[in-house]
């Protein structure tokens, strides 16, 4: 197995899988954080013996491949570290969107009710709704 392509392929996939969720989540697109199951099919880069296959090939490289290699075992690193710290995020999102926010009689979750202030054309109501949500964020 080669680990240059095939892994460093998987952190690239990995990368614009979080982006992508990321951006949903923010946007008011989506309602529940899927990182964890984004994270879950990456798993295998967290995994030790990843880790060590890289290791053995980079001790074996030499030249280009030897630095390729290096730069591969920083970013399974970093995506190691990474793993830890989204789990963590993805409790703290899925907490946040738990949590609701009434509009006009509709329980909104915080994403969709930041989505929501933008669209509400009188400004007293709008900062209204921007007093309610920033009160219910300041719970969270």
């Amino acid at each position: 197995m080669d680990p240059i392509g095939t892994t460093g392929e998987r952190l690239g996939e990995l990368g614009a899988a979080l982006r992508r969720e990321e951006y949903l989540l923010a946007s008011g697109q989506k309602g529940d954080p899927e990182r964890a199951a984004v994270l879950e099919r990456f798993a295998d880069l967290a995994d030790p013996s990843c880790l060590d296959r890289i290791r053995r090939s980079r001790d074996g490289a030499t030249g280009p491949d030897a630095g390729r290699l290096s730069r591969l075992e920083r970013g399974v690193l970093r995506a190691a570290v990474s793993f830890d710290l989204r789990a963590i995020e993805t409790r703290i999102d899925t907490f946040h969107l738990r949590r609701r926010i009434e509009w006009n009689g509709e329980p909104l979750t915080l994403p969709q009710a930041r989505a929501r202030l933008g669209t509400i054309a009188d400004s007293r109501v709008r900062l209204s709704f921007h007093r309610r949500l920033a009160a219910v964020e300041q719970e969270v």
